[in-house]
């Protein structure tokens, strides 16, 4: 599913990789952000993704995008998953999943797992694109995700 309709982004304060709590309002005040949701550190469709963003760090990094990877995994999962992959990245920490519910990120077809989505937020806190992928084997490519920050620049969305 692939939205473009603005709307607020949920807020969130949770901890990194690092323990260290990080919140929308400290990301936005470093421009738009691309919210990661996936279903865990280590497997295989996961570990593709992130790495080909983490791949194409330069070029987010050029667009003037942030990214942040969000699961339910434990602080310390992710600390070894970042650490095994050097994600630039931060990977947080969304315990009781109550972020993924409130952007719509989880799976109704896996029992309320964590599901495989991309929310780009605009610096004042909207949301003005989605995409939540349809089954938990494919995700949102890295020159796709990269195509849709530039179409939003060029229309001064973000």
């Amino acid at each position: 599913m692939t939205q473009t309709q603005s709307r607020p982004a949920p807020q969130f304060s949770l901890p990194d990789q690092d323990g260290k709590t990080r919140t929308l309002a400290e990301f936005l005040k470093n421009g738009p952000l691309v919210v990661v949701f996936y279903p865990g550190d280590f497997t295989p469709t996961c570990t593709k993704q992130l790495c080909s963003y983490r791949d194409a760090g330069d070029e987010f990094r050029d667009l003037g995008i942030q990214i942040v990877g969000m699961s339910n995994d434990s602080v310390e999962k992710h600390k070894k998953f970042a650490t095994h992959y050097k994600f630039e990245f931060p990977l947080l920490c969304d315990s009781d999943k109550s972020v993924a519910k409130a952007y719509g990120a989880t799976s109704k077809w896996m029992f309320g797992a964590v599901t495989r989505a991309n929310f780009i937020v605009d610096r004042q806190g909207q949301i003005v694109f989605e995409h939540i992928d349809a089954t938990p084997i494919s995700h949102q490519k890295q020159d796709d995700l990269a195509d849709v920050v530039r179409r939003l620049r060029q229309e001064k969305r973000i």
